[in-house]
């Protein structure tokens, strides 16, 4: 047996009346969390240009495109909704799979839980399981994947789409195998597109390529047992740091969803810390924007590589300019989804405060991620007209550490499903995801996620 039927037995043997009260309850809160991401995620041109093309496809109306009254194939529809969930980059993210595991799973999970009439509990099982199966991949993989310009997101997302895929079917230990080996073929994503578009669209793709990984395997088609540990397989053509083998030992280890990080800020994560040491500084030392000479931001080698924006054109852009982010907290008092707008782009006191902040590489940050397994450590110096202040921010707020509050999540799914929903509506969704285990059919929940 290969590495992939090992996986495909802990998938098949998975059941929720065996895992963890607090396990179910996060596992309900990520997927709140990421319909919300979602609904809010349906207002951007990159979304609108996947639904066009969707329903130029045509196919079987079979799975709903979240917060649009449009039904296209269960492929089509994770397609557009993994796009959804992640292009406002205010989707969970995880330190083991290095990427955004919600964005990937939940999107093929909902489309097949539709199309196949499954019910909250199916589709909550197969989000844990999908979960699990990507993260720990993402940890034996390890910092030199993604340090050789892969998305962990795009490529070992497409896997953990494959694996909820695949509980959702119903498929045995043979077929959720090759289902997983399908997927490996079908694994992508470079680090050099973000900032644009097509980042959001390495989530979409992942969950499409799950979804069509599942059904091919469903319907026979196989792929190698050793996708993964072969020779020519997914370890080492993708920069696998540690053993392989310790996937499936990683899978009986201390759960990738408790460590799951929901984000405050909707940008990229590696700005987060920063972003918290001046919502700090704001309570203990405030100072004003007017008086800041000089501001340093101290992140390590790799997170550099992917702030690559120091003077942004666009919302997409912005989410990748520490400039950006910190002049803009500094300016308005916080960072939320209107300070992505055209219009806060052009605010010249933004774009004034952003020529007195740089960006430098230190490698004894690096070493800290390294050793500790952390996603962004950052050091701030700000220098003052009457002062320099120095911080230091380890881990940003709603990571493993120091995780939101569920009250935050609930408010933060209001603000980004009420762009699309009615007041009632919103809270109608709340209830039915809070109490997934019993509803009896997942099309119920689609149909109070559509205006």
């Amino acid at each position: 047996m290969g590495l992939a039927g090992k996986i495909a037995e802990y998938i098949v043997e998975a059941d929720l009346s065996r895992m963890p009260a607090e396990l179910i309850e996060k596992g309900k809160y990520c997927i709140l969390d990421g319909i919300g991401c979602g609904l809010y995620g349906l207002e951007f041109e990159a979304t609108k240009i996947l639904i066009d093309l969707a329903q130029e496809w045509n196919g079987r109306p079979e799975a709903s495109i979240l917060g649009a009254r449009v039904k296209v194939p269960s492929a089509a529809a994770a397609k557009v909704n993994g796009v959804a969930v992640h292009v406002a980059d205010f989707d969970d993210v995880s330190t083991h799979l290095r990427g955004h595991p919600t964005a990937v799973v939940l999107p093929p999970a909902l489309a097949l839980c539709e199309s196949r009439l499954k019910s909250g509990r199916d589709l909550l099982l197969a989000y844990i399981i999908g979960i699990e199966v990507g993260g720990k991949l993402g940890k034996v993989m390890g910092w030199s994947h993604y340090g050789a310009g892969w998305h962990g997101t795009g490529t070992i997302g497409t896997i953990a789409a494959a694996a909820a895929s695949a509980k959702v079917l119903g498929l045995d230990e043979t077929k959720t195998a090759h289902a997983l080996a399908i997927a490996v073929s079908g694994a992508s994503g470079i680090r050099e597109n973000f900032g644009t578009m097509v980042k959001s669209l390495h989530a979409g793709q992942a969950s499409a390529v799950g979804v069509f990984a599942a059904l091919l395997a469903e319907r026979g088609f196989v792929g190698s047992p050793t996708a993964f540990e072969g020779k020519s397989g997914f370890w080492r053509v993708y920069s696998g740091e540690h053993e392989i083998g310790r996937w499936v030992d990683e899978l009986h280890e201390p759960s990738t969803l408790m460590e799951l990080m929901c984000k405050r800020y909707p940008s990229c994560t590696v700005t987060h810390p920063a972003l918290d040491v001046l919502e700090d500084l704001a309570r203990t030392d405030p100072f004003s924007w007017k008086d800041v000479e000089e501001i340093t931001c101290f992140i390590t080698p790799l997170n550099a590589s992917v702030l690559v924006y120091p003077r942004p054109i666009n919302g997409l852009e912005a989410k990748f300019s520490l400039p950006y982010c910190v002049a803009a907290f500094l300016v308005h008092g916080k960072l939320d989804l209107s300070h992505f707008e055209k219009e806060a782009l052009d605010d010249q006191r933004v774009r004034q405060l952003m020529e007195k902040i740089k960006t430098v590489p230190d490698e004894n940050l690096g070493e800290l991620t390294r050793t500790k397994d952390l996603l962004a450590p950052t050091d701030i110096q700000i220098r003052l007209k009457n002062r320099t202040i120095s911080k230091r921010m380890l881990e940003a707020r709603g990571s493993a550490s120091s995780p939101l509050p569920n009250t935050e999540i609930l408010e933060k799914f209001r603000v980004c499903a009420g762009r699309i929903l009615s007041t009632e509506k919103v809270g109608e969704a709340i209830d039915l995801i809070l109490s997934l285990e019993s509803l009896p059919n997942v099309t119920t929940l689609m149909e109070v996620l559509a205006p």
